[in-house]
């Protein structure tokens, strides 16, 4: 998690997408573990986020506007919206294997992307 946070922080471009199966279940889980490591390493002060229920998941970096974006398979609309990523953060990735990477959305794009998977 550090690394990605590092990235982007310091890297001209990033954009992670972080996912479970189910969006609603992303709240709880991935985003909360981002939310809480940015809160361990004293940084909350450099990102625009949130973890009120009703609050966005999206965190953006106030420096640089890299930004980390919840998925999940179960929302067609949040996977046509994919753009760019440069990595992709799976919790439980064997929930949705096959599922959510073989749509068509997310290999439509022309950039390359790390897939880091939280099994």
């Amino acid at each position: 998690m550090d690394d990605l946070l590092e990235k982007c922080l310091n890297d001209q471009y990033f954009r992670c997408y972080f996912g479970r199966k189910i969006l609603e279940d992303v709240r709880g889980t991935i985003h909360k573990t981002i939310v809480d490591r940015i809160r361990e390493l004293g940084k909350e002060q450099l990102f625009y986020m949130s973890d009120a229920p009703n609050g966005t998941m999206i965190i953006k970096c106030k420096l640089n506007g890299n930004e980390f974006n919840p998925f999940g398979c179960n929302n067609p609309a949040s996977l046509k919206s994919i753009k760019d990523p440069m990595h992709f953060l799976c919790d439980e990735y064997f929930l949705f294997a096959g599922f959510c990477f073989n749509a068509g959305y997310i290999f439509c794009c022309s950039c390359h992307f790390d897939l880091i998977l939280k099994l």
